[in-house]
């Protein structure tokens, strides 16, 4: 587990997307090929989120929660990187 806490912090009490390149990059190198969703709630799991922050939403029309937006970002920032490739869009190893 990591404590979210410890990680650099952005709004709402929060990771900030570059504070959770490291937690994506442990969460990923767990497993050689992963579907996106499995790795962001991995990922979440490892950071052992109260639930109230993990449903934070920037508001009531986004589907997806604010953590899932920042992981998402981490993961897109490490793939530009070239951390870790998509060789379909579904998957990133």
């Amino acid at each position: 587990m990591i404590n979210y806490a410890e990680l650099k912090q952005g709004n709402h009490g929060l990771p900030s997307w570059d504070g959770l390149l490291g937690p994506v990059m442990l969460s990923a190198s767990t497993k050689e090929q992963w579907n996106r969703q499995e790795l962001v709630a991995a990922t979440v799991s490892l950071l052992n989120l109260p639930e109230e922050l993990y449903q934070k939403k920037l508001s009531p029309e986004h589907k997806t929660s604010i953590i899932e937006d920042r992981i998402s970002w981490a993961m897109s920032e490490l793939v530009i990187g070239d951390s870790c490739s998509v060789p379909d869009v579904q998957f990133i190893e």
